[in-house]
């Protein structure tokens, strides 16, 4: 894994990139997949299974939402074509990645797997390697 013990979350995450890229090319129809394949990977990781089925969901949030504000606010399929454009992605993606950053801390300090007091430290990275991951 990319993070760093005790960490959760990683500077890096390119799932949260390939996970919107399916609800782009795919539709909203990829959701059920895309929260298959993010619980089962993180049941693999998590002590808790309530908290990977959580971080699950809120990896699939992210990806149904960042497509969502693409689609509203650049258009889809589209290619960048103004500069614009850019700063809209990137701002779309900031905000849904704020959704997988919230829900997953949330469910790992709920665990105790992390104290609440490393709640910040851990959402902006969190936060930081999905919104990297999809830019990437």
């Amino acid at each position: 894994m990319l993070a760093v013990p005790p960490g959760y979350a990683t500077a890096v995450w390119p799932p949260s990139g390939l996970a919107l890229a399916a609800v782009l090319l795919a539709g909203n129809r990829a959701w059920p997949g895309i929260w298959l394949g993010a619980a089962l990977a993180n049941v693999a990781v998590q002590s808790s299974a309530l908290a990977a089925l959580f971080i699950g969901t809120g990896n699939t949030l992210e990806a149904v939402v960042g497509a969502s504000l693409i689609r509203r606010f650049i258009g889809a399929p589209r290619r960048f074509e103004h500069g614009e454009d850019v700063f809209k992605f990137v701002g779309s993606i900031a905000i849904a990645s704020m959704i997988a950053a919230t829900i997953g801390v949330l469910s790992i300090v709920a665990t105790g797997a992390i104290p609440w007091a490393d709640f910040p430290g851990h959402w902006w990275t969190w936060w930081q390697g999905d919104t990297t991951g999809i830019i990437i």
